[in-house]
């Protein structure tokens, strides 16, 4: 019973995890903001520019404050690839452990091709799945879609964590 304990406790702060992450980087976006609004003076009254208007209006260009430019690697992300590694290291040691039990198998057909092969084979099938994982979230940033970077990196995050904890129960309920 202490080892389901264990687990829980281990589950919960996982997903504590990115959870801090995501708050630190909004903060980070509300700084930023804060500083460019401060950074800015208030803009002259337009009264005195009318009876020009027609002229400046039509040699000059609008110019538009560039975007913020975000960064694929930032703190959060790194923090979240870091504990994606994680799992995947604890899901691939504790895969390798049931496997050596009789009459255990790999759950996912994907991966059962590799896992079977031993730690190597394992480890071209994490490889594989962190890859997947990181360019799928760089496809996301690189289209523009932050918000669906940030989602797919923490569900990613939530499935390896039930795996491994699926792993773990498997584990103790083999052990007499």
């Amino acid at each position: 019973m202490k080892r389901f304990g264990a687990v829980g406790l281990l589950a919960g702060l996982l997903m504590a995890i990115p959870a801090a992450a995501q708050i630190a980087e909004v903060r980070a976006a509300e700084l930023n903001s804060a500083s460019v609004e401060a950074a800015l003076p208030e803009a002259p009254s337009t009264g005195w520019v009318q009876p020009v208007l027609r002229v400046v209006a039509s040699s000059a260009n609008v110019q538009t404050a560039p975007e913020a430019h975000q960064v694929f690697l930032d703190r959060p992300a790194r923090i979240r690839f870091s504990v994606l590694a994680g799992l995947i290291a604890a899901d691939s040691i504790s895969t390798q452990r049931i496997l050596r039990k009789p009459g255990s198998r790999e759950v996912n057909p994907l991966a059962r091709p590799f896992v079977t092969h031993g730690a190597a084979g394992q480890f071209a099938a994490s490889s594989l799945g962190f890859a997947f994982g990181m360019g799928t979230s760089y496809f996301f940033h690189r289209t523009g879609h932050h918000k669906m970077e940030r989602i797919f990196q923490n569900v990613a995050i939530g499935v390896e964590a039930a795996c491994v904890t699926n792993n773990l129960i498997q584990g103790a309920r083999a052990t007499p």
